[in-house]
């Protein structure tokens, strides 16, 4: 048996943040660079398409950063649903986004699950009420709604880009916007698995769109800390991602061999 130094590079890589693919379920990154009519996620088994518009008209660089930019009319992507995107009753969702809307409303979503507003198991959306609030809801079988992050200040929501990361022990949502943990926080006690649906970036299903820029969203299926988090933020979309990324040759190279300790071993002594 032997191991290329292809796998032995990507296990290295994947070590420089270990705790981050640990739960890891679903992630898609522009820093792929991967500007086709194809969305391609970083983690996962599924891909994506765009709807109202093409990939020549959607890839763009807004403000130092690759990213899908939608016009907030009729643009919208979907990623493909899989069983495994399941999160349950803890979890975490980050999210870069910006926004070129000068006022905003909960008619303005970013991010939802494929059967939110219809019949999603688990679903939800994160979407802006105004430029100083952010909210998070989240429906059983899109019609109930079951917990709800009404109202979340944020620093003014300006055109630069925002990361927001909301976090779920089991029993309370929490959120972390641009680095700074804020003091609202609601009951949350139910499961998010409307993932296996699939996610929408700028829709909600009810023809709502906003005018503004996703340049990576992630899922897990735990809570992550504190220190993870920030890691996050501070590493910007797609650095966490990038050694991951880094490809080298495939050269055959001997498997380890447990004798080789023991070599080692008599070795050093012979050189004290």
């Amino acid at each position: 048996m032997t191991e290329t130094f292809s796998t032995i590079a990507r296990n290295a890589s994947e070590a420089a943040y270990p705790a981050l693919w640990r739960g890891l379920r679903l992630c898609w990154s522009a820093s792929l660079g991967q500007t086709g009519d194809t969305l391609q996620t970083a983690v996962g088994t599924t891909t994506g398409t765009f709807s109202g518009t093409t990939a020549a008209g959607v890839w763009q660089r807004r403000h130092g950063k690759l990213c899908l930019d939608f016009d907030g009319t009729d643009d919208e992507a979907i990623i493909s649903g899989s069983d495994r995107y399941r999160l349950g009753s803890r979890w975490t969702m980050a999210i870069w986004w910006r926004t070129d809307q000068a006022s905003l409303s909960a008619n303005d979503p970013i991010i939802t699950s494929a059967g939110y507003f219809s019949s999603g198991d688990g679903s939800f959306v994160f979407r802006p009420s105004s430029t100083t609030n952010i909210q998070f809801a989240s429906y059983e079988l899109g019609g109930t709604n079951l917990e709800f992050l009404s109202t979340c200040p944020v620093p003014t929501i300006g055109q630069g880009w925002h990361q927001t990361i909301l976090h779920c022990d089991g029993s309370t949502l929490r959120v972390q916007h641009d680095g700074q943990q804020l003091s609202s926080a609601v009951s949350h006690t139910k499961q998010i698995n409307d993932l296996q649906q699939g996610l929408r970036f700028s829709d909600d299903h009810n023809n709502s769109k906003i005018d503004g820029s996703f340049a990576e969203a992630a899922f897990w299926s735990r809570d992550l800390t504190q220190p993870e988090r920030l890691q996050l933020w501070r590493s910007g979309p797609g650095e966490w991602l990038a050694r991951k990324r880094r490809r080298v040759y495939s050269i055959p190279g001997p498997a380890f061999q447990a004798g080789w300790a023991t070599r080692a071993t008599t070795i050093a002594g012979v050189l004290r």
